[in-house]
C-alpha cells in the first residue's frame, strides 16, 4: 500500500504560521501586562492622571483665545513670537530656580 506523503511546503507553512501566531500572542500579552502595570502605578495618582490633560487643554484654549484677541491689534507673527518668548522666559526661570534648590 502506498503511504500518504505530506507536502514539505505545507508543513513548513503550518510551522511558520504557528511561529507567527505565537509571536503575536506573546506581543499582545506583553502589551497587556505593561498596560495593567501602568494602571496600577497610576492608581494612587488617578486625580492627577485626569487633571493634567484638562489643564493642558485649558491652557491651549487660553493661548488660542489670547492669540486670536491680540492678532486683532498686532501682526500674527509678532503675537506668536511674543507667546513663545514668554514661555521661554518662564521655562528658563523655572529651570534656574530648580538648579538653585539642588
Amino acid at each position: 500500500m502506498a503511504q500518504a506523503t505530506r507536502e514539505p511546503t505545507k508543513n513548513m507553512a503550518d510551522a511558520l504560521q504557528r511561529v507567527v501566531d505565537a509571536g503575536q500572542s506573546l506581543f499582545l500579552r506583553r502589551v497587556e501586562i505593561a498596560f495593567v502595570e501602568t494602571l496600577h502605578a497610576l492608581e494612587g495618582e488617578r486625580g492627577l492622571f485626569v487633571a493634567v490633560p484638562f489643564a493642558v487643554l485649558g491652557w491651549l484654549f487660553f493661548l488660542s483665545g489670547a492669540r486670536a484677541g491680540l492678532a486683532m491689534y498686532l501682526p500674527l507673527f509678532a503675537v506668536d513670537l511674543g507667546i513663545g518668548v514668554v514661555h521661554l522666559v518662564v521655562a528658563g526661570g523655572l529651570l534656574h530656580a530648580r538648579g538653585r534648590s539642588r
